[in-house]
């Protein structure tokens, strides 16, 4: 923010042109009126430009990483998905810290893990505001206090959601097209610099896309698709019937399909709204949706495996800066909060916290990498390193170990042949909940070799 001599607020968006002449600060609008600030200056310079910045968050929840293009789905298309990749930097392995809604954002607005105990960590929402960053949240999900998560200085757009109980005619009677057109009404009118962040239910919310949504997936041989429009959740029997969950699997990518029109119109538009040199846009979920991987559909009991856990995150540098490249880095959501800190330039001074910015990858800047991601959720504890997946469920009181990065969706369980590792992983759990508790990632012992590299 610009100040006069006075110390009053000079208002003026990222479309406006400065510069100094006669020993005064000129300021030129877009309409390309002039007005003069007394304010005096040693030198002269010619006309700049002012950069403003602001950030897009786009946060569709229920959206697992491997339901897109970007992310090695050849079943479903998704043309805008890969569109924003070829323009983004692309994080492979984003681990949410737990399926809490309430820690994942704890995590993505305090930069603080879903374990840790400190309580009286600033938000990025009064620090952007003291910074004068406005912030703006438009949602549909009635479920959480977001004057909680955000603050009172944020400004909230709430959606009423739509509780229908039969799929749509036309795509723009959906919950994701009335969500999305909401959000480019907002869009239209906001002013910079600014965080405008979208919290869709999206596949937690209804799955009303038309018919043909989820007739597309069906083969020749395969029954009907389901025509339920309430998300389902519920664990899977035994024997269960294997076209049953086929068609939650139609249903759900129909509802990605959907999601990914809905989605270019609203990239459109923010290409038209704000200054893609000047904007930071980021699309990720809070968590996925099991699809009956491990014989559960929907949250369920909140089973830690990634078909919940493991999200994607995709972000868009201006100039498209490392635009198209993949990092195997892994990644958890205080890493959204260190890059949002890092983007706007906030100080950090003694703010203690677990995040990394991850804009240093795409700018190819040194970059302090972590060799795991810990999950948690109802008790259960779970670790990611690069070479292994562990998790523990109290409840069955068993070990789980899976072998990475080859067995991407934990289909093959390991823990009865490789017991040194389970008890090394046991220990890094330790560690981990020690470390994170205090909320600092300085405090992280370095994992055994054998935990990191690749396995034979």
């Amino acid at each position: 923010m610009i100040r006069d001599v006075a110390g009053r607020a000079i208002e003026f968006s990222s479309r406006t042109w400065v510069g100094f002449s006669g020993g005064g600060f000129h300021v030129c609008s877009p309409t390309g009126n002039l007005m003069l600030v007394t304010a005096k200056f040693k030198s002269f310079c010619d006309w700049v430009w002012v950069a403003e910045k602001s950030a897009v968050v786009i946060c569709v929840d229920g959206v697992g990483a491997s339901s897109l293009g970007p992310y090695g789905n050849t079943w479903i298309e998704t043309p805008a998905f890969n569109r924003l990749a070829s323009h983004s930097i692309l994080m492979e392995y984003l681990l949410a810290d737990s399926p809490n809604l309430n820690r994942v954002y704890r995590a993505w607005l305090k930069g603080l893990h879903a374990l840790s105990d400190v309580d009286h960590h600033p938000s990025l929402v009064s620090r952007l505001s003291a910074a004068d960053v406005r912030t703006v949240v438009v949602t549909d999900d009635k479920t959480q206090d977001w004057q909680d998560h955000f603050g009172g200085s944020v400004q909230l757009a709430g959606i009423e959601p739509h509780f229908a109980s039969l799929a749509a005619d036309d795509i723009n009677q959906t919950e994701m097209a009335r969500f999305f057109s909401e959000a480019t009404r907002q869009l239209a009118v906001v002013q910079e610099p600014t965080l405008f962040w979208l919290h869709a239910r999206g596949m937690y919310g209804a799955w009303d896309a038309p018919a043909e949504f989820r007739e597309r997936f069906v083969d020749d041989e395969d029954p009907p698709p389901p025509d339920f429009v309430e998300p389902p959740n519920y664990q899977l029997p035994e024997s269960f019937d294997p076209d049953e969950r086929l068609g939650v699997a139609q249903a759900y990518a129909g509802q990605i399909s959907l999601l990914d029109i809905c989605l270019d119109a609203f990239l459109k538009s923010v290409d038209e709204f704000l200054l893609p040199a000047d904007t930071l846009l980021i699309f990720t979920s809070a968590r996925g949706f099991p699809l009956g991987e491990h014989g559960r559909i929907g949250l369920c009991d909140a089973a830690l495996y990634s078909e919940l856990s493991h999200v994607p995150l995709l972000i868009r540098l201006p100039d498209e800066e490392g635009a198209g490249q993949r990092f195997q880095n892994i990644a958890q959501c205080s890493d959204l909060h260190a890059t949002l800190e890092d983007w706007f330039e906030l100080p950090t001074g003694e703010v203690t916290r677990c995040g990394r910015s991850l804009l240093s990858l795409g700018r190819g800047e040194e970059f302090q990498d972590v060799q795991w991601a810990f999950t948690v959720a109802a008790g259960q504890s779970a670790i990611r390193t690069p070479a292994w997946y562990y998790r523990f469920d109290p409840s069955t009181k068993r070990d789980e170990l899976y072998a990475k990065p080859d067995d991407r969706w934990e289909v093959n369980e390991v823990a009865n042949l490789r017991s040194d590792i389970v008890a090394l992983l046991r220990d890094a759990v330790a560690g981990a909940r020690e470390t994170l508790q205090a909320g600092d990632l300085s405090l992280l012992a370095p994992l055994a070799d054998i935990l990191v590299k690749d396995h034979e």
